[in-house]
């Protein structure tokens, strides 16, 4: 059981929560999406090591094996592109501190990006094509929500 595998999924899903949960405070909801971001880019990279040292790493959610269960797998690549979705989630985090607006953050600014950040790891780690179809739709609805933040007109009509 490699629980490497499945912590950049975890660490996004639960600090989209907290920010979720701290719904009032801004300044709450910084300071955990920017450790979130951290958190996340060194389980990733504890995921690149584990695929340095093994070759690649499986888990069986619920120690149900494919096809009854969901299966999550990480190789060379996808350890990379998830390494470089920490770095990124790490440069967004740090620049949505001075450029995010108050309207923005009230609205779910920080709860739907580490729900897209969830989505794309997701997409990355899993070894199934019906489970690739559920993070891509995940990742979907996150970005589509985040794309009409705010509700100006321009945004709804995609300009």
């Amino acid at each position: 059981m490699s629980p490497e595998v499945a912590l950049p999924i975890i660490i996004p899903l639960l600090t989209g929560t907290l920010t979720l949960l701290a719904w009032r405070s801004n300044i709450v909801q910084k300071i955990l999406s920017v450790v979130g971001s951290i958190t996340l880019l060194a389980s990733s990279i504890w995921l690149l090591s584990s695929v340095l040292d093994q070759g690649h790493v499986v888990m069986y959610m619920g120690g149900w094996i494919a096809p009854y269960g969901i299966t999550l797998v990480a190789d060379m690549l996808s350890a990379i592109m998830v390494v470089l979705t920490g770095m990124m989630a790490v440069a967004i985090a740090i620049y949505s501190l001075s450029s995010a607006s108050a309207s923005h953050e009230r609205f779910g600014y920080y709860p739907l990006m580490h729900l897209l950040l969830a989505g794309v790891a997701g997409s990355f780690l899993t070894g199934d094509i019906f489970n690739l179809y559920v993070w891509f739709e995940v990742m979907l609805v996150a970005s589509f929500a985040l794309l009409i933040l705010g509700g100006e007109r321009a945004q709804m009509e995609g300009r």
